[in-house]
């Protein structure tokens, strides 16, 4: 199949009133082509401001920037029209606007939505692409797969994690806290080296070499080299096929050495932790190992708030984290807020071949939790690789937030007064509900 096939370009129903006017060359409904990128070009004219970038945007946040440098002179050559339809607008006006989108890490079928953004600030919505990709694979056959092991944190994953580097087939690195993301960290500098060149946000071709702490997309990955067949078909399919080819194959030599170092014989997974943020790399490492395994831990969102607050303000006096300078209230609606939908987000669109754990079965009934996770794993869930699992774990002072691991469950009802337990309800009634929580227990 082609590497892309766009299935649908629209305007916003209403043209905002920033914009004069706009042109999309590419992409267009039924543009397909082979490789993992996907050209954007155009015009567009603000009304009382001249653009600047048209950003492109996927779930909020901006993948790839389009600076507007192609001036009314040049860009009028190929859009006739252009001149006739304003002729009051100067020549020397930059309205033109031409990049590469990098699609890895983009779902199968994605939605992107194209910004201007204008001098004076403004920003306004030109056009929504929805498109369809194709998936990622690699000639290398690895020996151990991912688990990856998703929450909003202060939801017992350092406890998990613990458990999980136990079983004899899944492999930890074994440093406190457990946050060694080898994995994470090949894949996220896999999307970013195989990305086109995007200079308004990452590397210049000229300098790029001055920074010793940065490499960034690649510069020379850019349109105009692209216009060439040969040359587009190397950088937009065997060059992000062979950086994957080779990353795939580090991220199994590291963690079979890490095995070795830890007298781990031959395990059948690698388990990192994946934050709540969206990040490219969850569904990117799903892509590149589609026997991945991802168990998306959740806590009532009420008592990991509370966990999260004590966890800032540990020390008399001071503040750490996200809640420097706010009251809990304000740190519950508006940090707090983003995380949950984040993790529901992630939940609804990876959850279909993923394994849902609730901290509070995890405190009451460990075996049984236990045993069905390794059940979805399919590896040993016998007695003895549980007992060998729930052995593993003294308590971890450091991280906790209570006297003990018992006393963490419906704490919200203990700990929280009038004022927070109505920012709880203006926050998390939908996302308790979507998880199963009924008054703060699990159904």
């Amino acid at each position: 199949m082609a590497g892309f096939e766009v299935l649908r370009v629209a305007p916003p129903q209403q043209r905002p009133e920033q914009l004069l006017d706009f042109a999309l060359d590419t992409p267009r409904e039924g543009d397909r082509a082979d490789g993992y990128a996907m050209p954007l070009s155009g015009w567009v004219l603000g009304t009382t401001s001249p653009a600047t970038a048209v950003e492109v945007v996927h779930q909020g946040n901006v993948v790839q920037t389009a600076r507007v440098l192609g001036q009314l002179v040049n860009v009028a050559r190929g859009h006739p029209e252009l001149k006739q339809a304003h002729p009051d607008v100067p020549e020397q006006t930059r309205c033109g606007f031409e990049a590469l989108i990098g699609l890895l890490g983009l779902p199968r079928e994605f939605e992107l939505e194209l910004v201007a953004t204008f001098t004076d600030g403004e920003r306004a919505l030109l056009a929504t692409v929805v498109a369809t990709r194709e998936t990622l694979r690699t000639s290398f056959q690895p020996s151990i797969q991912p688990l990856m092991v998703t929450s909003t944190g202060r939801t017992g994953t350092t406890w998990l994690m613990r458990m999980l580097g136990a079983h004899p087939s899944i492999v930890v690195h074994d440093e406190y806290p457990y946050e060694s993301w080898m994995g994470k960290y090949l894949a996220h500098t896999l999307k970013v080296l195989s990305d086109p060149a995007n200079p308004a946000q990452s590397a210049r071709a000229h300098g790029f070499d001055l920074d010793p702490h940065h490499a960034g997309h690649n510069p020379f990955f850019t349109r105009r080299v692209v216009r060439h067949e040969p040359l587009r078909q190397w950088l937009a399919r065997d060059y992000v096929e062979r950086l994957a080819d080779f990353f795939q194959q580090t991220i199994d030599d590291w963690y079979a050495t890490v095995a070795r170092n830890q007298g781990t014989e031959a395990p059948l997974y690698f388990a990192e932790k994946q934050m709540w943020r969206l990040s490219f790399s969850p569904p990117l490492t799903r892509e590149l190992y589609p026997n991945a395994k991802e168990v998306f831990l959740v806590r009532d969102f009420r008592d990991a708030a509370l966990s999260k607050i004590a966890f800032n303000v540990k020390e008399p006096g001071i503040v750490k984290g996200g809640m420097a300078g706010k009251t809990p209230e304000q740190y519950v609606r508006e940090n707090l807020r983003k995380e949950a939908l984040s993790f529901q987000r992630a939940w609804n669109e990876r959850g279909e071949h993923g394994h849902l754990m609730r901290y509070e079965d995890l405190v009451s009934r460990p075996a049984a939790t236990l045993a069905a996770l390794l059940d979805y794993l399919e590896i040993d869930s016998g007695a003895q690789a549980v007992e060998q699992m729930i052995a593993a774990t003294p308590e971890i002072s450091l991280h906790r937030t209570t006297p003990d691991v018992s006393a963490s469950v419906g704490r919200w009802r203990r700990e929280s007064d009038e004022a927070l337990r109505a920012a709880f309800r203006e926050t998390f009634a939908d996302v308790l509900v979507a998880f199963g929580y009924d008054e703060g227990e699990p159904r």
